[in-house]
């Protein structure tokens, strides 16, 4: 992942918190639209962000009961261990 400039990574993060405002939001789409070192981070660390979130709201899979079984007799092999 490209990293951004560095007087602008912290203007980066709030901004995908959705936590710059003001100034520093207006200099951050400034910044932008000159350096594509920053927009290519940006665009990276929105993507990561976006995938984390799909990960988080994905439903568990359930495991049929003889596979629950199966790693119960794994686990307790480990604790006598």
């Amino acid at each position: 992942m490209t990293k951004p400039c560095l007087h602008t990574g912290w203007m980066i993060h709030r901004r995908i918190d959705h936590d710059l405002r003001g100034f520093w939001s207006a200099y951050l789409e400034y910044h932008l639209s000159g350096c594509p070192r920053c927009r290519e981070a940006l665009a990276a660390l929105l993507k990561l962000k976006a995938d984390l979130q799909n990960v988080a709201n994905r439903e568990t899979p359930k495991l049929a009961p003889d596979r629950w079984a199966a790693l119960e007799a794994e686990w307790d092999k480990v604790d006598k261990d």
